[in-house]
Parts: structure tokens; C-alpha cells; sequence
């Protein structure tokens, strides 16, 4: 789960976000046990841009389904509709408000939840496509939600339940802003990562793409607007790039630096691989 995303951009900021553009591609999975065209994992990060969604997935290998309530979800593939309206989606509160999300945060324009599979096949395609770690994703993932797509987080007081999907509810003045394999956060008011609703909870591959775009942003440098007064940011962190998804701001801020630490664990124990798991 994360707090609340408030950064210091000069006109633009948010907590999660991410965009689709509607690309009509046949997903593919590779089966490495029959001589496949799989490549090795993801171990370090990719610094050019991303890969189009059938490149990502031909690079995919073959993984059994460990969480089989995700099923509906990992089918989803966003329609040509559900993506204009993500991409077309403006900040509705805050310094930012009436901007499009896609022209702050560019990777967003990438996003489009357009491959199908099993969770983990989803977390491959989603790290072969924006260059990060197969299993930084999947620690990620194990932290934010244990690979349970219907997780609910952050829960929080609203002033209207209604504008959340039901599931996100829990009493009339209270809802779960967080929801997703990656908790993509989401207010009613336009001022986090607008345009994931409802997409983020429907399709799994949509939200880990979205993950992947937000991530790409930090790493990438993009963010150095929101971040002039920090001399300690600059592309190529890949660790702090992680960590901003709890927390960006300041940059290397405590809670970023200690939610750093927690991945890093189940990276180093692949404790999605164990039987507790």
C-alpha cells in the first residue's frame, strides 16, 4: 500500500499513473520447455525505451498459475474505448488540475494492459516491456498484494462512497483508494493517477503496465521537474524508482528508502517461490 503522491512538479503531479495506447497485438507466450524463442530474465534494468507489446511477449516464458482467483482479471484486455478514455484523462484537482496526465507523464502514452496469461507471464511481460527486473516486479507485487489482484488498500474517508467501484467500499463515509496486483491508488477528484478507473481492478496486465510506465518516469529522469530542488535525484536509479511508488517526495525520503528495503528482501529470498507463498 502507499501514501498519498504529492509531488513538487511545476505544474503537474500524482501518485501512480500510467496511459494506454490502443495497439492491436497478438500477446504471445513462449513455452521454454519446447526449444522456445524465451530469452533469459530481466536481472538488470534496460535503459532504452519500451518494447511493443508483442516484443515484450515473445519473451515471455511459460509459468503456472499460482492464483487461479485471478483468472477473469488476467483475461481482461482493455477495449479500444476503455484506453481513449484513459489516455484522454486530465488531473481534475490539485496543481495540475485540467492538465492531461499523458503529456506530464509521457510513459503513460505506452500503457495498454494488452497481453493475457498467467499472473506471473503478466509480471514477464510487463518487466520485458519497460526494461525493469523480472523479479524486483515480482517482489513488488508480493509486497503491494501477495499476486492477489482483488487487494484492497489505503483506506480512506470520502465525501461520496458512490464514485468508487463497490468492491472499494467498506461503510458510508469510508472506501479503499488502493486496489490492483501494484495497489494502483485512485481518487474520485482527478488528483491520482487519473483515468486508472475502473481498469486498474478489471484487467491485471493494465495494472502492472500502468506500474511499469510510473516507474520508467523516475528512472528515465522525467521526473526532474517535480524534483528541482533535488540534487539527489537524476535518472538511473532504479532503487529510488521503486521506492517512489510509496513515497517520491522529498526524494530518498524515509519511508521510500525503508519500502526499498522491504523489496529488496523478497528479492534476495524470492519468497514468492516458496511454499507459503
Amino acid at each position: 500500500m502507499r501514501r498519498s503522491l504529492r509531488p513538487k512538479i511545476s505544474k503537474g503531479r500524482g501518485r501512480r499513473l500510467r496511459l494506454g495506447i490502443v495497439l492491436a497485438v497478438a500477446a504471445t507466450v513462449v513455452d521454454v520447455g519446447r526449444g522456445s524463442l524465451a530469452q533469459a530474465p530481466v536481472t538488470t534494468w534496460r535503459a532504452s525505451a519500451p518494447l511493443a507489446d508483442v516484443q515484450a511477449a515473445g519473451r515471455v516464458a511459460r509459468a503456472a498459475e499460482i492464483r487461479p482467483e485471478n483468472g477473469a482479471a488476467n483475461r481482461y484486455r482493455p477495449s479500444a474505448a476503455e484506453l481513449e478514455a484513459f489516455h484522454a484523462s486530465r488531473f481534475g484537482a490539485g496543481p495540475n488540475a485540467g492538465k492531461v496526465a499523458d503529456v506530464l507523464i509521457p510513459q503513460r502514452r505506452h500503457v495498454t494492459g494488452a497481453f493475457t496469461g498467467t499472473t506471473d507471464e503478466i509480471l514477464q511481460w510487463a518487466a520485458h516491456k519497460w526494461g525493469i527486473p523480472e523479479d524486483v516486479l515480482r517482489a513488488v507485487a508480493h509486497q503491494e498484494s501477495t499476486w492477489r489482484q482483488a487487494t484492497l488498500g489505503d483506506r480512506s474517508k470520502v465525501s461520496d462512497v458512490r464514485a468508487y467501484p463497490r468492491q472499494a467500499r467498506i461503510s458510508a463515509t469510508e472506501v479503499y483508494e488502493s486496489m490492483g496486483l501494484m495497489q494502483i491508488k485512485w481518487r474520485a477528484d482527478g488528483s491520482l493517477n487519473p483515468g486508472t478507473e475502473p481498469l486498474r481492478w478489471k484487467s491485471t496486465a493494465f495494472n502492472v503496465d500502468y506500474y511499469g510506465a510510473l516507474i520508467r518516469f523516475y528512472f528515465d529522469g522525467s521526473a526532474d521537474p517535480w524534483f528541482s530542488s533535488t540534487s539527489s535525484y537524476g535518472a538511473g536509479q532504479g532503487w529510488e524508482s521503486i521506492g517512489a511508488w510509496y513515497q517520491p517526495t522529498p526524494w530518498r525520503n524515509s519511508g521510500q528508502l525503508a519500502y526499498i528495503e522491504k523489496v529488496k528482501a523478497k528479492v534476495a529470498k524470492r519468497t514468492w517461490t516458496q511454499p507459503s507463498f
